[in-house]
């Protein structure tokens, strides 16, 4: 068995889900702003905000997973090749060491929709490496920030 390995992560809540950035994918983590529908979108995609004088897509992690709309409560921002994405979540809860084993924790987009999945590749699949970085946390794991 692999040594166990630290990372750091930025711990927040989706739904009733537990989730793990890398905090290397992560260039900011800001509260919500008021976000512009966009005709035609994909339903996780509630539309675009204006942050830092540019519109920047806003993806509705919880949407993408099948649940609910999400309180977009905060956003987090990830880069990609020329350019940022918004990745909105309910609820921030910090930045902390995970230790993971060589196992490691499974992928948050295990249980995502399939077809959204695919609407996502084929529309980012930039985007979509990013987010099958995320890990589904199990609530045990669940402690306060450092």
């Amino acid at each position: 068995m692999d040594s166990p390995r630290r990372n750091l992560a930025f711990f927040c809540r989706v739904g009733p889900r537990l989730c793990a950035f890398p905090c290397a994918d992560i260039v900011e983590i800001m509260r919500g702003l008021p976000i512009s529908p966009v005709p035609g979108a994909p339903s996780f995609v509630p539309g675009v905000s204006i942050i830092r004088d540019v519109a920047t897509p806003v993806v509705d992690l919880a949407v993408l997973l099948g649940g609910d709309a999400s309180e977009l409560a905060y956003f987090v921002m990830v880069a990609l090749p020329g350019r940022r994405v918004a990745v909105a979540v309910d609820a921030a809860l910090g930045v902390r060491d995970l230790s993971i084993d060589g196992e490691g924790l499974p992928p948050l987009l295990r249980g995502a929709s399939p077809e959204l999945v695919s609407t996502m590749r084929a529309l980012d699949n930039e985007l979509l490496l990013v987010l099958r970085g995320i890990l589904d946390v199990p609530a045990e794991l669940e402690a306060p920030a450092a």
